[in-house]
């Protein structure tokens, strides 16, 4: 009988694409999560947020949006869709922390050479 050897290599393949799948797969979820949450409040009204019209035979529609003062329509998907969002800034850089939790001396920065003033 020949030996049967792991294909080690294969494995750790597999693994690494699996890391990739969750990691995408998690990625698409939050995704989704904010596109429900926001449709939620800015596109489909609530029964149990609506105001007797004028007159007192209707309601008007409202969204928690709208409830909030955020907006004073009913969104179409359409529009919440192609609504542009302004980047969000970069968060500064974490402060660095010896292994005590103390923060790190921070390197001296050189000063730039003075001018000297000509008379």
């Amino acid at each position: 009988m020949g030996r049967t050897a792991l294909a080690t290599g294969a494995m750790g393949r597999d693994d690494r694409m699996r890391g990739r799948r969750l990691a995408h797969g998690a990625a698409l979820l939050t995704s989704g999560m904010w596109l429900v949450g926001t449709a939620y409040n800015v596109c489909w009204p609530h029964e149990s947020l609506r105001l007797r019209a004028l007159g007192g035979r209707t309601w008007q529609e409202r969204t928690p949006a709208m409830a909030a003062g955020l907006t004073d329509h009913v969104w179409t998907l359409e529009e919440m869709l192609r609504y542009r969002v302004l980047p969000v800034p970069a968060a500064p850089a974490p402060r660095q922390t010896d292994e005590v939790g103390r923060a790190r001396a921070q390197p001296a920065r050189a000063k730039p050479p003075a001018t000297e003033a000509v008379a």
